[in-house]
């Protein structure tokens, strides 16, 4: 049973570590990507996130779910306080 315990902390530390916002949607990716064609978003870098399923970003604005796209679960306290 121990083990078990094991690997579950070992998920569960990885997940805090890497995890991050599922997949976005195309809808969003397609207007992000218009406003980085129209210079009025920055592109951002691609950055090893592995998508937790019901991990999302509750905001309507595609600019900001491209960046919290990129957070890691360790970083959603910039706005989950």
């Amino acid at each position: 049973m121990s083990w078990v315990a094991a690997a579950l902390i070992t998920l569960g530390a990885f997940l805090y570590a890497f995890g991050g916002m599922w997949v976005r949607t195309s809808a969003m990716k397609a207007a992000y990507d218009e406003r980085v064609t129209a210079n009025r978003a920055p592109a951002l870098e691609p950055v090893f996130v592995v998508p937790v399923p019901g991990c999302v970003c509750h905001s309507d604005d595609a600019v900001v779910q491209a960046e919290h796209s990129r957070f890691r679960i360790r970083e959603c306290g910039r706005c989950h306080a």
